[in-house]
């Protein structure tokens, strides 16, 4: 009776594991329909690059004249590829600086924001190069010496190269962008990056929704209007 029952409960154990897999692909399948629907209603083209064993999911999305583009990269979480991280970026080749780089990243207030700020001497050198190598390495930065540049009373991290620390000034606290960092978790939070290559928004997190989607293209647009406003 105990083994008939042990084999009931494995027998029902699989059952809700496929399930609840089953769910989650159909649930998947139509947000990904309702991106697609979304961005082709606005005149965009969607394209979904399937992922495989070695090779994570990814959708482009690009405005029909190439403006710019939105990569959603969905990591693989087994195989050759699982170490590789979930990402989205949108990028447009306006907006750019004529040398160096900038890149406003959000960070926690009450966490390593305030303890930073009380750290001196060579902790804080230790901390502040850390940082540094982190967040570019995160964000794909090229390797240049950028230092963090003070931005008090704002919940973010600005680093950027000598020659472009003011390059972010005019859209550090652009409505738009405070409203999609506001009650987010760091990882749904963008980072803006501004270089000689254009303008760049990136999230640490896939985009999942349609609203999601919107808000950010809408966001670049706005951000790369506002820094460049004779583009074409």
């Amino acid at each position: 009776m105990g083994d008939l029952g042990l084999l009931v409960a494995l027998f029902l154990f699989c059952g809700l594991g496929i399930v609840l897999i089953y769910w989650g692909v159909k649930r998947g399948n139509s947000h990904m329909s309702q991106i697609r629907k979304a961005v082709e209603s606005r005149g965009d083209v969607f394209e979904l690059l399937p992922g495989s064993y070695s090779k994570g999911l990814e959708i482009h999305i690009r405005a029909s004249d190439g403006a710019w583009n939105l990569t959603i990269h969905q990591g693989q979480p087994s195989g050759p590829s699982k170490s590789r991280p979930s990402w989205s970026e949108w990028s447009t080749p306006y907006a750019a600086v004529s040398s160096g780089a900038a890149m406003w990243a959000p960070k926690s207030e009450v966490g390593f924001g305030r303890k930073f700020g009380a750290i001196n001497g060579p902790v804080q050198s230790f901390v502040s190069n850390a940082l540094r190598r982190g967040l570019t390495r995160a964000l794909d930065l090229p390797h240049q010496k950028m230092d963090v540049i003070p931005t008090p009373g704002r919940a973010g991290i600005l680093l950027a190269t000598s020659d472009a620390k003011q390059a972010l000034d005019n859209v550090l606290d652009h409505p738009q962008l405070l409203a999609l960092r506001q009650g987010r978790r760091l990882s749904r939070q963008p980072s803006v990056v501004r270089d000689v290559n254009g303008l760049r928004i990136r999230l640490q997190t896939p985009l999942n929704t349609a609203q999601d989607v919107l808000d950010v293209i809408d966001l670049g647009l706005t951000l790369s209007q506002t820094l460049d406003p004779h583009q074409t």
